[in-house]
């Protein structure tokens, strides 16, 4: 049993981030900066808690510790602390299957960050942007 509006909606909509920056705490864990966070597609984490899968693209570096944050320098815009994660360079690339429940709805332009654009695949020949 699921909630309908889940069980329909979140396969419909992927999101891929980009990791744009990045700081080594005192604590030695990486803590890395994406470029949407729970203001914008992934406000889910809070509102609903869910801990959204991520798959990395990296070329990869040692292992270690990380944070993963959004880019709004607020203290709740912080989500996954992960025990083993390859280090991650300006630009790879995260992406995060199954989003489309909700996610859009809650999004605001807190700190003047705005909410991802939407790419609508129309088929294999077409898309249309929007903003969400």
């Amino acid at each position: 049993m699921a909630e309908p509006g889940r069980a329909i909606s979140a396969p419909s909509m992927t999101l891929v981030s980009r990791m744009i920056s990045r700081s080594k705490r005192q604590d030695e864990a990486w803590w890395y900066y994406l470029d949407d966070g729970v203001y914008g597609a992934q406000s889910g984490r809070i509102f609903d808690h869910i801990n959204y899968p991520m798959t990395i693209y990296t070329e990869g570096g040692d292992l270690s510790s990380a944070v993963f944050a959004g880019p709004t320098c607020d203290s709740v815009d912080r989500f996954g602390d992960h025990d083993s994660v390859p280090e991650l360079s300006l630009g790879d690339v995260i992406v995060i299957p199954e989003i489309g429940a909700y996610s859009i709805a809650t999004a605001c332009h807190f700190n003047g960050i705005a909410p991802p654009v939407i790419i609508d695949l129309i088929d294999e020949y077409g898309a249309q942007l929007r903003q969400a």
